[in-house]
């Protein structure tokens, strides 16, 4: 078998040269081609074992063709088959890339060409297989050598270095071409090199590989690293002829090996001095070491522990909690935690404070155990009376909710209990109000504490505490002298009672009267507006009477333009806002999500990690404070309403609620405005779509009839010549014509009449489109018959039953009607044609109260997957070869449908033939 790839235009030459390969006992595999696509297409889709190109192409030039497969590095023989054979184009040829030239008039020539190129090949490949062998083998080995970590060198009898390894530039600092002729004992340490030079020569003596020696080598920058390094004498070997040399730098392991020598002592004098009891335990828990606070606290001696086991000697129910620590590795703590002497129950129970650490070995399994343990047993006890009292005092002032506290004079505090603010006891002690309160606050009650130690008189005063969250507490504050025994003042002693709620009700009674005022005044104000931004601007200008803000923009967003534009705008200082016209809806989040929560309310927009452009916009004034209620009505987003302050926090839940009235009212009357403009507007545009329709459908009407008109006249003419004279032919010449002449005249005149039909359904198709409808009953049931039987006229030999329901009046036009059944009906005969015995059947049913037709038959049918093409002009499901048709008349029947207002769809499968289905509209 050989793979030919033929470079040809012509199929008898390249049946020649295929021939000639079978008849030299070749089985042939080939391909013909004959551009440069062709050619691309066939290297990339197959490997082929030979190439012949004809040097003369007419649409593909041969010297094309062997630029392309030099390009592609096809390494096959390239032989050129040609027949204009001489000197300029053979030496064309083999320079072009040709293996060799043979003329296809001594096509005998050609087999033993291919076989002579193919050895050639197979010969060439495999001596650059053996090449890329060794030079594979070459590049991995100098890869290990200058990749490896190890310092490898090789050195002569006297110790000049010949080679060097790129690592010895990290560990010494030095090139390898920088140590290359030097004197590798010149680098050595004085104190070193005598012994060095000893073992060196040994190893040169007794030609074997002697034991690692370790030295001090000089660093290019003066320091000293220390190697571990062994030579071994090669200088017999023909490939080194020297001393090899291999060695690595230990300096970093002998550094540490100092350090765990130091702290193997410092650990040592730790824990034999350390006044915490430490333990150390084997993985089975029995001592391997204690220091002597541990004896000590045990009432025992050191010696009384070494060799026994942990749990022999104390049983507890602690054991657990060992075996889990060597189990998962992981370190246990535990304070307090109550034990007894078994060997000496006078001491009833004491507490510990221990800890237990697992020491791991180099595979990562537990060795030892660290035990570390503390006597709290006097601590606990004295807590516990202090709990107690501690207890009593919590209680009492919990239930009057009071924070009682003590500071020092430096104003810190040294004891709280009952904090407020949210803080915890941790959180306060050890601060001041100046860490703990904001600032206008902490400084005004500091001044007050400040007063009290230097006068050592009590005080008492009401505080507002403003939060960073953005609430506001009240507090009636009561603050004391704390002295010591002489009298001295230490400190400070007070308490904290919260009054907020008080505060608020005092506040919300006033807050009420103001607010149901304004929003009167912001209602009538927005009935009284005539336009959208006059009530937007009367709304604007009330809403800062109750809510505190800089800024207050009314937005209205224009979802077809993408844009929200600015309605109104009412700010402390205007000029900083005299540029904001509009924002891109982008801006603004989802409006699905602003649907979901029509309310925004951010009390600090600086601390935000991702803002959305438009609070960047309201951001950049300086503003913090920012509340968004969304203009909503029926569903609709229509706007905003966005009001922004300088002050953190600066909005309340009150605000809140007072801009979602307002948003309310708003919405309600921007919509009401919105519908009116609307219907204005509306009637205005129908009127000129009217206008704009009528014109375009005369002049679409004046467009189709003039095409009409060219199709029916100037081109049926010729057709109709090019088909007279066939038959002429045919007629006349038929004797004297030679078969293959009949054959082509009878393809002339067939396509003449397929060119004649197609262009009179071309015009039935513009006729259906332009003519004027007619609406009257008319009775399908007969037209089906009528077309049926003119059908069976044309074919009287096919067995066909027709089958049509009775009476099926439609209203309609008859003429375009008579065209819907007579394509339908044609179909179904034309495509049931290859069966011997065939079924039609024309019939109406009910559905969802629509009236529905169908033409049935059991023909060829087609695949639903390609029936979205079935309607178009021109379009077929099957070869022209098998059933013969224009393509025209399922998108002619689909044109009348809906010039009546039905539709038209079709259900099938391939081999149970077809049905389809058409409504008419009322």
């Amino acid at each position: 078998m050989i793979r030919l790839l033929l470079i040809e235009d012509d199929d008898s030459d390249a049946l020649l040269i295929t021939n000639e390969l079978r008849r030299c006992g070749y089985e042939v595999m080939w391909e013909r081609v004959d551009s440069a696509a062709a050619l691309e297409a066939a290297l990339a889709g197959q490997r082929w074992d030979a190439i012949t190109c004809d040097w003369v192409i007419p649409s593909f030039s041969a010297s094309a063709a062997l630029e392309i497969l030099c390009r592609c590095g096809v390494d096959v023989p390239i032989i050129v088959v040609t027949g204009e054979v001489g000197e300029e184009v053979a030496v064309s040829a083999m320079r072009a890339g040709a293996h060799d030239v043979v003329s296809k008039r001594h096509l005998a020539r050609l087999v033993p060409a291919i076989e002579r190129e193919l050895r050639e090949t197979e010969v060439r490949r495999a001596r650059k297989r053996a090449e890329d062998a060794l030079k594979e083998s070459e590049r991995r080995f100098r890869s290990l050598i200058e990749k490896a970590l190890d310092l490898v060198g090789i050195v002569e009898a006297d110790g000049t270095i010949r080679y060097a390894s790129p690592s010895h530039e990290e560990a010494t600092g030095y090139k390898p071409e920088e140590l290359v002729g030097k004197n590798a004992f010149d680098f050595v340490h004085p104190d070193d090199r005598a012994r060095v030079l000893r073992g060196y020569a040994s190893g040169l003596r007794f030609q074997e590989q002697r034991g690692s020696t370790e030295y001090r080598f000089r660093r290019k920058d003066g320091s000293w690293c220390v190697i571990e390094g062994v030579a071994r004498d090669l200088t017999n070997d023909p490939l080194v002829r020297g001393v090899l040399v291999n060695s690595r730098d230990i300096s970093k392991r002998k550094q540490a090996e100092h350090i765990l020598r130091e702290r193997t002592r410092l650990v040592d004098a730790v824990f034999e001095h350390s006044v915490s009891c430490l333990v150390l335990l084997d993985r089975h828990f029995n001592f391997v070491r204690v220091n002597p606070a541990y004896a000590r606290a045990c009432r025992r001696e050191v010696d009384d522990f070494v060799g026994r086991n942990h749990f022999d000697l104390y049983p507890s129910d602690a054991r657990a909690i060992f075996e889990q620590v060597v189990e998962t590795k992981q370190p246990f703590c535990t304070i307090a935690r109550p034990f007894s002497f078994p060997d000496q129950p006078e001491r009833g129970v004491t507490y510990w404070d221990w800890t237990l650490v697992p020491l791991l070995d180099e595979h990562g399994e537990v060795e030892f155990l660290l035990f570390s343990l503390h006597d709290v047993t006097e601590h606990v006890r004295a807590l516990d009376v202090v709990r107690a009292n501690e207890e009593r005092l919590q209680v009492a002032l919990q239930v009057a909710d009071i924070a009682a506290f003590n500071q020092d004079r430096d104003l810190r505090y040294t004891w709280m209990d009952n904090p407020q603010l949210g803080y915890s006891l941790e959180q306060v002690l050890g601060r001041t109000d100046a860490d703990l309160l904001p600032s206008g606050v902490a400084e005004r009650i500091m001044e007050i504490k400040r007063g009290v130690i230097e006068t050592n008189v009590g005080a008492r005063e009401e505080v507002r505490v403003d939060s960073d969250d953005g609430r506001t507490r009240y507090y009636d504050l009561a603050v004391k002298p704390l002295c010591d025994a002489a009298g001295k003042v230490v400190g400070l002693t007070g308490a904290s009672f919260d009054i907020t709620e008080r505060k608020r009700a005092e506040e919300a009674l006033r807050a009420d009267a103001v607010r149901l005022e304004t929003l009167q005044e912001i209602y009538r104000a927005i009935l009284e507006a005539r336009s959208i931004p006059a009530l937007a601007a009367a709304a604007l200008r009330r809403i800062r009477q109750l809510i505190p803000c800089d800024l207050a923009i009314l937005l209205l967003f224009d979802v077809e333009t993408q844009v929200a534009r600015v309605v109104a705008v009412e700010a402390i200082d205007p000029e900083r806002v005299r540029d904001i016209v509009e924002f891109p809806l982008g801006d603004f989040s989802a409006l699905s999500a602003l649907a979901e929560h029509p309310e925004i309310s951010l009390d600090d927009i600086a601390g935000l990690v991702i803002r959305s452009p438009m609070i960047e916009r309201l951001a950049s004034p300086g503003l913090h404070s920012v509340l968004i209620e969304a203009l909503i009505v029926e569903g609709k987003i229509l706007g905003t309403l966005n009001l922004a302050a300088v002050r953190r926090a600066a909005f309340t839940a009150d605000h809140c609620k007072i801009a979602r009235e307002v948003a309310d009212q708003l919405s309600i009357a921007i919509h009401q405005t919105h519908l009116h403009e609307q219907l204005q507007r509306h009637a205005a545009e129908l009127e000129q779509r009217v206008r704009e329709r009528t014109a375009q459908h005369e002049a679409a009407n004046r467009e189709l009839a003039a095409f009409s008109y060219s199709v029916s006249h100037d081109l049926r003419v010729p057709l109709r010549l090019i088909g007279s004279f066939g038959e002429i032919l045919q007629e006349e010449y038929a004797t004297t014509l030679p078969a293959q002449g009949r054959e082509y005249i009878e393809r002339i005149v067939a396509a003449a009449t397929r060119m004649g039909q197609l262009i009179q359904d071309l015009l039935t198709l513009s006729h259906v489109v332009q003519r004027e409808m007619t609406s009257v009953p008319v009775n399908l049931s007969e037209l089906a018959q009528l077309i049926v039987e003119d059908l069976r006229r044309a074919a009287p030999q096919r067995r066909v039953e027709f089958v049509t329901a009775p009476d099926l009046v439609a209203t309609g036009d008859p003429g375009l009607l008579r065209i819907v059944l007579e394509n339908l009906l044609g179909n179904a005969w034309k495509y049931t044609s290859k069966h011997s015995s065939a079924r039609i059947e024309f019939g109406r049913f009910e559905r969802d109260g629509v009236a529905t037709y169908f033409v049935r038959d059991d023909g060829a049918g087609f695949d639903m997957k390609s029936g979205e093409k079935l309607f178009g002009a021109f379009q077929r499901l099957h070869s022209a070869s098998e059933f013969e048709g224009t393509g025209i008349g399922l998108a002619t029947v689909q044109r009348i449908i809906q010039r009546h207002g039905g539709r038209v769809w079709a259900e099938s499968a391939v081999g149970e033939g077809a049905t389809f289905y058409f409504t008419l509209g009322s």
